[in-house]
């Protein structure tokens, strides 16, 4: 299994706090790597060393990024915002 080192945040802007790598995840391994705002995105999905791209600020409204994410061969966690419904990602 390989370990999912490198971290990208995207930051949604959706008032939510920002995200931070607890002391833990970071004694892990854990690298967080680059920050971007969503309207940057694409910098993000086109570095090969991040292995997981955080959405910070999540809504449904952005339920494209999450396939574009995917798309770009990278792991997707959603944090701080609305987590979208099973329909949807059909």
């Amino acid at each position: 299994m390989n370990t999912l080192t490198n971290i990208g945040v995207i930051e949604c802007g959706h008032s939510t706090p920002s995200f931070q790598l607890d002391p833990v995840s970071r004694r892990n391994g854990f690298h967080l790597k680059k920050v971007a705002a969503m309207e940057d995105n694409q910098s993000i999905m086109d570095d090969g060393s991040i292995h997981l791209v955080v959405i910070s600020g999540y809504t449904n409204n952005d339920l494209g990024l999450v396939s574009e994410i995917l798309q770009s061969g990278k792991h997707v966690r959603i944090m701080d915002g609305e987590i979208p419904e099973p329909k949807h990602l059909l």
